[in-house]
């Protein structure tokens, strides 16, 4: 399981990357250095794979520095503000009930050791360690793959997003004749369909970050929940029971499970 998580993460990294530039060797590349031998060679998609797994961090630090500054529901935790200040003026979005976010209220100073953040927070700062802090719970729980998997889902999405509005760019300039590219006649259909990819990736990306909020959140209740039921029974299991607090380990934390994955939230 452990090896199949790795890959899943690799290829997470490694596919926006290998996007970009094999739509921009398509585009800017000679033709006669794609009939090459090398170009099929096993050296050559060694090097292109190496290529595209550097490239995809690239993208996720652009994407980081540049493009979740401006859009800030984007961002991973983005979403988890929302239910901070109670969904005020984001109610159909809502995807944690008011009696939900009363649980968070009282579970997070009794398991955690801190009160959730009190309606209207907006210190990042306050938010950040927070998150981090139930983040850190779940892990040690070992009750987490469900978030690794939204997180990869998220790291994949963000840079096909950004890999399609970087191919749409260069599209567009050699549709207006900015730059000279291998493009042909199939210049403005290629932008149209790079900019419709990239929008799809693009709520893709807004999905999964709320997923993640909900799924972390509700999560942490469910598995306090077992901690409790299974903490007067003696049995075993990870309770998140690691976190620096003078406070008793619960029981069997780990039957903690995230709820559904379904595109209807």
């Amino acid at each position: 399981m452990r090896n199949i998580r790795i890959f899943v993460e690799f290829a997470s990294v490694v596919m926006p990357g290998a996007v970009l530039l094999l739509m921009l060797t398509l585009l800017f590349a000679p033709r006669e250095w794609l009939g090459s031998e090398f170009a099929s060679s096993g050296v050559g998609i060694a090097m292109g794979l190496v290529f595209s797994f550097a490239a995809g961090h690239l993208l996720q630090g652009f994407g980081q520095v540049a493009i979740e500054p401006i859009w800030r529901r984007v961002p991973m935790r983005a979403a988890a503000e929302w239910a901070v200040n109670r969904f005020t003026g984001r109610e159909k979005q809502r995807y944690l009930t008011n009696e939900q976010i009363a649980l968070l209220e009282v579970h997070y100073p009794m398991k955690l050791g801190i009160p959730f953040p009190t309606e209207g927070t907006r210190d990042e700062a306050t938010l950040e360690s927070t998150l981090a802090h139930a983040e850190a719970y779940l892990y040690s729980a070992k009750v987490s793959e469900r978030l690794d998997d939204l997180i990869a889902d998220y790291k994949l999405n963000k840079g096909l997003f950004l890999a399609f509005l970087l191919i749409s760019v260069a599209l567009l300039t050699s549709a207006v004749g900015l730059i000279e590219a291998n493009t042909g006649k199939w210049t403005w259909a290629a932008w149209m369909a790079s900019v419709v990819a990239g929008v799809s990736s693009f709520m893709r990306m807004d999905y999964y970050s709320r997923k993640y909020s909900q799924t972390l959140f509700l999560q942490l209740l469910s598995t306090m929940a077992s901690s409790r039921e299974g903490g007067g029974r003696g049995e075993g299991g990870g309770a998140g029971g690691v976190m620096p607090m003078g406070m008793g380990r619960g029981g069997a934390g780990a039957r903690g499970q995230a709820p559904p994955d379904d595109d209807t939230t």
